[in-house]
């Protein structure tokens, strides 16, 4: 060790600067007046992040999964698939996905990898923009080799049922 290494003030101004810069970052300023608040933003943290339905669906989603699965909810679809290169118009294809969100995906929980989309179909389901949505989206994941199980909302589930169903159409690797 060197002299210079025992003693702090001999350093040089690394320290200090990082001192000062953390200062910064944490509003302290160190310019005497008061902190820039920075940019204000329009936003507010929603409460909920599902649906009474979806929440309530939701309870009973998780009776009916295999221990070595793992449930996640409003899913990118431009996480699950993606466009294949080559593919003409592939931003206006992109543009579709990129947006859009499934209810509901189950993955196993080693490898976080997709089984199966599930798609809790209210009444708001029924508007010819809704139908139109839907069907593309059947259409992008089947091509895409992801089941997609839909299941329409309803004041109560089977959990056996639903389990059932789960296993039929979950994929297999």
């Amino acid at each position: 060790m060197d002299a210079n290494s025992k003693n702090p003030e001999a350093q040089g101004c690394l320290p200090s600067f990082l001192r000062g810069l953390v200062r910064l970052l944490a509003g302290g300023g160190g310019g005497g007046g008061e902190a820039d608040p920075g940019p204000h933003y329009p936003y507010d943290q929603k409460i909920y992040l599902l649906t009474k339905a979806e929440r309530a669906f939701f309870g009973v989603l998780c009776q009916c999964i295999a221990p070595e699965q793992q449930i996640f909810s409003k899913v990118r679809l431009e996480d699950l698939i993606y466009v294949r290169k080559g593919t003409e118009e592939r931003q206006g294809y992109r543009n579709r996905i990129k947006s859009r969100h499934i209810d509901f995906l189950i993955c196993d929980k080693t490898y976080v990898r997709p089984l199966l989309a599930i798609e809790l179909d209210d009444k708001s389901h029924n508007t010819q923009r809704a139908i139109k949505r839907d069907t593309f989206v059947d259409g992008a994941l089947e091509s895409a080799g992801l089941p997609l199980l839909r299941v329409g909302a309803a004041r109560t589930y089977d959990a056996s049922l639903l389990s059932r169903t789960i296993r039929e159409h979950a994929k297999r690797y």
